[in-house]
């Protein structure tokens, strides 16, 4: 893997499209999920089943959030907050790995590949994509698999998810 310039507080993802709060960036999200174990033991409670050790199972759950919380990233960097949103469990069910594994294993990677970048690691690939980005080559579209490109269609895509 090629190794590009970074700093170790990089961001995983592209946040311009979190608002501000009293002025101060946002940078990250979070989600904490309370009562979740009320909703899945009601869906087992109609719906008996055996897990065993080592088992993997796809949860699906109703939530509505129930608080919304602006923190300090750090007691050092006071100006810099996390949104931070809780939500309530209502109605959960398990489904069958075909309704969601691919959704799930898209994910992972999009979650690996965000963290190799936070810490600087492309593959060649990106690398020679983003250095042509960087040089101009893209003006004319956007290209999968630059990681700049990526980053301008997924602010692009939140912009368009507002409007």
């Amino acid at each position: 893997m090629a190794k590009q310039g970074t700093t170790p507080e990089a961001a995983m993802a592209n946040v311009t499209q979190l608002s501000t709060f009293d002025g101060f960036p946002v940078v990250r999200t979070t989600i904490a999920v309370t009562n979740a174990g009320d909703g899945l033991s009601d869906a087992l409670g109609i719906d008996p089943q055996e897990f065993h050790h080592g088992d993997r199972v796809y949860v699906v759950l109703e939530c509505e959030v129930t608080k919304v919380a602006h923190v300090p990233v750090d007691k050092d960097t006071p100006g810099i907050l996390i949104r931070q949103h809780t939500l309530k469990a209502g109605t959960g069910t398990i489904v069958d790995a075909d309704l969601v594994a691919e959704q799930v294993e898209r994910q992972a990677e999009r979650i690996d590949t965000a963290k190799r970048h936070a810490r600087g690691e492309f593959t060649l690939d990106e690398a020679e994509a983003q250095t042509q980005h960087e040089a101009g080559e893209h003006a004319d579209a956007l290209v999968p698999g630059c990681p700049l490109c990526d980053d301008e269609a997924a602010a692009a895509a939140a912009e368009a998810d507002e409007s």
